[in-house]
């Protein structure tokens, strides 16, 4: 193995994130893939999320409120959580330093990961860390589709603010599947990220990686709230990229098994490919990691639709009243 072998830091936000990045761990710990090093970190306004895991207090932060005390969840409620986020997340960054990859991982749809996360992810980048966000979008119920809206509203203003991409794996929760199943796939995903960023692919540096992720020095494009997209080199991956919706190229990152180029689907202006030593033996000879823009106003659209929707059959349910008129002086009815 070679020396510059590099380290991701995991920052894992609020109970979706602990709950992946924990199981992530626990499977991890098994893996001998050539990958980045990784050093995971927890983070919650309470410890309701880690009561049943075996993850070590060492790795665990917790955020209190002004006068010490130790917060107690948010309840689905965002802005429960802002201040005491404010107030502490540079402590957090002292405790956890930042490494040469940071991937923040949060669900959209809670009250503390998605106030955590993306105010984390503006302070690393502030301080010119490179970052990938996994966020986890949910839209079961009407609080879970508005959280998940205005979290990415929030990405969107920061991209403003500190006037450079923050890039996205979006992952989209599917009603009828198990936390297990979705677990899965987000692991691969990180696996997948991690052996991208391991220091141990052949052609691939540490510059190509920056000018992928910060696409701005290479194709002149303005900053976006971008997506990831990880594919297979497969005719189903190309139709499924070729959809308007999902937005448009602007850098590729390839890995392959194989010794001859490997052009993405489409046209970018900017593609970097190493060769790995392997790919877990679950993906074929090659493997994209694009980075589009312009597939969130597509998701704020679909939100937007699906919280009406569930706003006017929420206003045109008909509650009955219990009628309960004929109690003695203390409301007790005999």
């Amino acid at each position: 193995m070679s020396s510059d072998k590099k380290c991701a830091r995991i920052y894992a936000c609020g109970g979706a994130g602990i709950n992946i990045a924990a199981t992530f761990e626990a499977a991890d710990a098994k893996n001998d893939i050539v990958q980045a090093d990784v050093y995971l970190s927890y983070m919650d306004t309470s410890t309701s999320d880690m009561r049943n895991s075996n993850i070590d207090k060492e790795k665990v932060f917790i955020f209190t409120n002004k006068d010490g005390s130790e917060m107690d969840g948010s309840g689905q409620y965002r802005r429960t959580a802002v201040q005491p986020i404010l107030a502490h997340t540079r402590e957090l960054l002292q405790k956890f330093q930042p490494e040469s990859l940071n991937i923040v991982i949060h669900s959209a749809s809670g009250g503390s990961g998605s106030v955590i996360g993306p105010l984390l992810t503006k302070e690393l980048i502030k301080r010119g860390e490179r970052v990938i966000v996994f966020m986890i979008a949910d839209d079961k119920n009407l609080n879970f589709a508005k959280n998940t809206l205005a979290t990415i509203k929030t990405y969107a203003n920061f991209v403003t603010e500190v006037e450079t991409p923050i890039v996205s794996y979006l992952h989209v929760n599917q009603t009828r599947n198990s936390n297990a199943t979705e677990n899965k796939a987000i692991h691969q995903a990180l696996n997948d990220v991690l052996t991208l960023f391991s220091g141990q692919n052949a052609s691939l540096d540490s510059m190509d990686l920056s000018n992928w992720l910060d696409y701005q020095k290479v194709t002149g494009q303005d900053a976006h709230l971008s997506t990831l997209f990880i594919n297979e080199e497969t005719e189903e991956a190309a139709a499924r990229m070729s959809d308007r919706e999902l937005g448009t190229p602007l850098t590729v990152a390839t890995l392959s098994t194989n010794d001859h180029p490997n052009p993405y689907f489409a046209e970018v202006k900017y593609q970097c490919e190493g060769k790995a030593p392997n790919l877990f033996n679950v993906h074929g000879e090659v493997l994209h990691f694009a980075i589009h823009a312009g597939y969130f106003p597509y998701v704020i659209d679909r939100l937007e639709k699906t919280i009406n929707a569930k706003s006017e059959a929420i206003e045109s349910s008909v509650i009955a009243k219990v009628d309960a008129k004929d109690g003695d002086d203390n409301g007790l009815v005999f």
